[in-house]
């Protein structure tokens, strides 16, 4: 799955900085849980210019069901401006040949941030999107 970063630059201002989460349903899964290296292995940066810190990258269970169900990681660019366009693959298990509709996966951003390190004025006009992929 690719993860982009959709806004109009023009109109917005550069970015810093975002929060990502990416919620996601069985048959999806990531091996792993929290910040484990299988969990982070399952992440590729693909903005020549961002950073993903490894420390940021994290399953969690967001329902209370013991099963994982949201990849959340902070994406940066403290040399000009992150995105628009895309951030990160991520990786799932599935099994062959399963059809994955697309209510089966969802993106929500916060903690945007300007040039300036601080709260982004505009993030209504910001938003992420999702495009499933094969595995390269």
């Amino acid at each position: 799955m690719i993860v982009s970063l959709e806004y109009n630059e023009q109109l917005t201002g550069s970015i810093s900085g975002t929060h990502f989460r990416v919620n996601y349903a069985p048959p999806l899964d990531i091996p792993g849980t929290g910040n484990a290296t299988t969990v982070r292995q399952r992440v590729t940066k693909l903005d020549a210019t961002s950073l993903i810190p490894g420390s940021s990258i994290s399953d969690n269970d967001t329902n209370g069901d013991l099963v994982d169900d949201a990849l959340e990681l902070n994406a940066l660019d403290s040399s000009g401006s992150l995105g628009p366009g895309p951030i990160f693959r991520l990786r799932y298990s599935c099994p062959d040949g399963q059809a994955i509709p697309g209510s089966s996966v969802s993106c929500v951003i916060n903690q945007i941030t300007d040039a300036g390190g601080l709260p982004h004025p505009q993030p209504q006009l910001i938003s992420c999107t999702l495009e499933l992929s094969p595995e390269p």
